[in-house]
């Protein structure tokens, strides 16, 4: 399995290959990382079990998440970068959320916001998108300049 991490901004390593394996990272090279949509209920911000959660759309695709009114279509409401982020059960239960999990943002999202705590249908659903979310715990936005580490 490969792991993509920061090497800092030291362009020496530039055109390196990894372990010898005559692997070349380049500009043009092309990771390919999951990506979902879907249906879900979503308590946002800080207000941990005090907010209500909101039926919203996601997606979730090249490292970006959106959150949208209704449908795929619908009005955005709020969007953030994923790269970085922690994935795990909530601190606390929620009510009627028994399959709902939490993502801590690196950074905030379009309204200030570093915590999501999202619900999904079923325990098979939660799962797949802990996965989902959880592909994105081990890259970092570190640099432009990224190795292959196997």
């Amino acid at each position: 399995m490969a792991v993509l991490l920061g090497s800092g901004a030291d362009a020496s390593n530039d055109g390196e290959t990894v372990g010898g394996l005559g692997e070349l990272i380049t500009a043009q090279t092309r990771i390919r990382t999951p990506q979902q949509a879907g249906l879900v209920a979503c308590q946002f911000g800080r207000d941990g079990t005090k907010a209500n959660f909101e039926e919203v759309f996601i997606e979730l695709i090249r490292g970006s998440v959106t959150f949208r009114d209704g449908g795929r279509h619908g009005k955005v409401l709020r969007t953030s970068g994923v790269i970085g982020c922690t994935v795990d059960i909530p601190n606390h239960a929620r009510k009627g959320h028994e399959n709902a999990f939490r993502v801590d943002l690196s950074k905030p999202d379009s309204l200030g916001e570093t915590k999501y705590v999202i619900s999904a249908d079923t325990a098979e659903e939660m799962t797949h998108w802990m996965s989902i979310f959880g592909a994105y715990t081990a890259l970092s936005p570190v640099s432009s300049h990224y190795r292959l580490i196997r």
